[in-house]
Parts: C-alpha cells; structure tokens; sequence
C-alpha cells in the first residue's frame, strides 16, 4: 500500500502542478524563458484542457517578449498590487520562481479584491487551495479547494485535488465520493478509477474496487495491464481464483514485468486452486527467482503441490527452505512440518516422517490425522502397541475412524489380541464406508471364527 500511496503522490504532483502553471523564469536579464509543466501521462483529455483553461489568465504575461516579461518583474518589485487582475500577475511570478507561500498571499489578495463571475472565482479557490497542497498546509487547502466546490460544483478538477487531501487524512469514504464525482464529470480516465479502486479496497469494499478495475480496463484499451493484476489480487481475495486466473493470463499476455515476482505467485496460487499442480510448483519456483520478499509462504506451496505430483524430493526440499526460514524468525510453520513429514513417509522413511509428524502435533494439535500417520509409521516399524496407542488417539477425536479401527484390528492380532482385534474388524464392517477395508475385515473376522 505504500508504493501506491508513494505513486498516488507523483501523480497529485503532477496535477497540482497543472493547476498552478508553475511557470520557471530562467535566462537574459532577469531569466525570462517561461516553461509550463505540462504531463498528460497519467490523465488525459479533459482533465488537461482544464488545467489549460485554469493557465488562461497568464497568456498575456507569456505572449510578452524578454524585455517585456522582464519589465513586468521590474514593475512587480516596485508597485504594490491593487486590483484582482494585478495580484494574480503577482502569484504567477511567485508560481514561477516557486515562491508558494508568496504565491499564496497574492491570490488571497486577488481573491478579496475580485469582482467578476462565480466560476472564475471558484478557479481562484482552486489555485489557492493547490498553493497549499504544494506548502503541505492540507487544512487551508481544503477550506478553499471546499470554497471552489461550493462556488462551481461543476470544477472538477478540484474534486480530484480534494479527494487526495481526504486520503492522506484517512477519510477513505469522502475521497471515494469525490473521485466519483469527478468520474462522473470527467469520464474515460483509467488513473482516476485506479486511485478510486485503491480507496474502495482500503475501506474493504472489494466488490466496488473491482467494478473500478473492470471500468478502467475498458477505458485503457489493455494500455494498462496493471489493471489486470491489480483486479486478480481482488479477485484472489474474494476466493474467486477463476477469474484471477483469467486476469493473469492476459496480464503476462500483454506484458513480462513482475515486480518482484508478485504476480506469478499470484498465478501460481490460481494454478494451484485449479488442480495444475505442476505448473504452479513451476511458478512459485520462478515467483522466488523473481525476487519475492518472502520466498518462505512460497516454498511451503511449493511443497504441497510437488507433494501432490509425487515429487516428495522436490516436496522435503522446498518444505525444508521454509521451516529453516521461518525458525531463523522465531515463527512456527505446522502446516509445512505437515507435508514435509508425509513426504518422508511416502518415502518410507519411517523415522524421519514420525520427526516432522510429531513435531506438527507439538505446534498444532489440530491438524487432522497427524495421530493416524504417526500410528502407521509406528505399525510399520512393528511398534505395534506404540501403533494401537496412536490409532486409539486418532479414534478418540473421530478422526479416520475406519481406518484407524482396521489398522488397529491388525495390530491386536499380531498381538495375539484376537478379542479386541474381532472388537475392531466388526466395526469396520459395521460402519461399510470403504469398500475394500470392509471386505478385508470380513475375511479375516471369518478367519478368526475358523481359528477358534
């Protein structure tokens, strides 16, 4: 969120500046080579004919030639202004050797002394109020940018200026509703409904954060695939990972950059949720060369899904890097101990399944069927009354009940226990919820019945 907000601001900047003209005087005698910062990159179309129309008061000191320009700073320096029209000449000079709290002396004196319509006064406002946003006072800039709203509801520009200062201040709600006005003068502006969405998703609203996405990705023309990331990542968090995986897909269409490799853990992540468990274990791989920051919560996907693929080296190896990642900061990963110790027991390594089992039993015990693994580790090490004690655990919290009671069954007769052994198989056949236990049990209750 922070990038964004560091992102949000160099676009504030630009659009302030827009407002203001800041003109620099620079060259001949009292550096006179006027230059209007001017940057339709970010917001297009009516936004800068507007902020054009704002400069349209200052044309007249631009047309002039050096010595003119130079004479009217001259005049500037010795003549006290006091007409409107003389105070905003005034702030342009201040504007343009950057002078904004002189600036914004001036055009509070143009200001009191104007005498025209409500809407170039409410543009005055607006310049006073981006003054302040330049000199960082948010307070002043709102008391005027609000002064411009209310004298010209129609300028837009200052809804979007406005809709900043809200930001900054925490008041996600008034900047939304200011951005949508603005949207709603000033339509097809894919910047606008990206700092929009960014405000809907701070105030949790993700349903209306992504109708923003939606609308910018039409308006954009996919000449801003970020927008497709940035809607995926909405779309992940609403548990709508088809759609997310649609958005990815189109977003690495259109083009390779992955910002520290965010967005193809993102894919992997769909990937993963849709069952293509090798591609995703591929992604989250090239997610961590890509420079994740924390390659940990890729590593321990990564292992779930070579788990799944049967690839228990790939599966320990990954579960590995991130156990040893989250020890080193003093945190606890039960969930990867997991899979790391039921990839050594797809291994039949026995003896180190039971460590990393037992040691997810000691951060989680409720972990479904960590007692049941553990008993057929034991069971097939012939530690059958270790096995039995396991499987009766397991039993006790309703967990894998069948099996549990089959595998214990086996156990009691290899331990001569045939009672408690018939006790156990009865109850498989009973329960008949697997079909092939069921019919084991069967055949060797009828085995113990021959025997006695």
């Amino acid at each position: 969120m922070e990038k964004n907000r560091t992102e949000n601001k160099r676009i504030w900047s630009r659009i302030i500046a827009l407002v203001l003209a800041l003109i620099l005087v620079i060259n001949t005698v009292i550096s006179m080579q006027a230059h209007v910062l001017f940057s339709t990159a970010e917001f297009s179309g009516t936004t800068a004919e507007h902020a054009a129309d704002v400069t349209a008061s200052q044309t007249d000191y631009l047309s002039k030639n050096r010595f003119g320009r130079a004479m009217t700073v001259l005049r500037t320096m010795l003549h006290k202004p006091k007409t409107s029209s003389e105070y905003e000449e005034y702030a342009s000079i201040a504007i343009a050797r950057e002078k904004y709290d002189e600036a914004a002396d001036y055009l509070q004196g143009a200001i009191d002394t104007f005498e025209g319509s409500d809407e170039d006064l409410a543009v005055l406002y607006l310049r006073l109020g981006s003054a302040y946003m330049l000199l960082e006072n948010q307070e002043k800039a709102l008391t005027n940018l609000n002064k411009a709203v209310s004298t010209d509801p129609d300028l837009t520009t200052a809804y979007l200026l406005r809709a900043d200062i809200y930001q900054a201040k925490g008041e996600a709600g008034k900047a939304a509703d200011d951005l949508k006005m603005y949207y709603t003068a000033e339509p097809g502006d894919p910047a606008t409904l990206n700092s929009l969405a960014q405000l809907y998703e701070d105030e949790h609203d993700y349903k209306n954060a992504i109708d923003c996405y939606t609308l910018g990705i039409r308006d954009s023309n996919d000449e801003m695939p970020e927008l497709y990331a940035k809607r995926a990542r909405l779309e992940i968090m609403t548990e709508d990972y088809t759609s997310a995986e649609t958005d990815l897909d189109q977003y690495f269409k259109l083009t390779e950059a992955d910002p520290n490799g965010q967005y193809t853990a993102m894919l992997a992540m769909c990937r993963m949720n849709s069952g293509k468990n090798k591609e995703a274990l591929d992604l989250f791989h090239k997610a961590v060369e890509n420079g994740y920051e924390t390659p940990q919560l890729l590593y321990s996907q990564a292992a779930i899904c070579a788990y799944a693929e049967k690839k228990y080296d790939v599966a320990i190896e990954d579960g590995l890097k991130a156990i040893e990642a989250y020890e080193a900061a003093g945190e606890q990963t039960p969930s990867t101990c997991y899979w790391v110790g039921m990839s050594y027991l797809a291994k039949k390594d026995y003896e180190k399944a039971v460590s990393y089992l037992e040691k997810t039993a000691e951060q989680d015990d409720t972990i479904k069927d960590i007692q049941y693994y553990l008993g057929v580790c034991a069971m097939a090490r012939e530690q059958d009354d270790e096995a039995i004690s396991y499987f009766t655990a397991s039993i006790n919290k309703k967990e894998s009940m069948t099996a549990c009671l089959y595998d214990r069954g086996i156990c009691y007769l290899r331990n001569a226990k045939y009672e408690e052994a018939r006790a156990d198989l009865e109850q498989v056949v009973e329960k008949n919820d697997d079909k092939e236990l069921t019919k084991q049990a069967k055949e060797l209750i009828d085995a113990l019945n021959e025997a006695n």
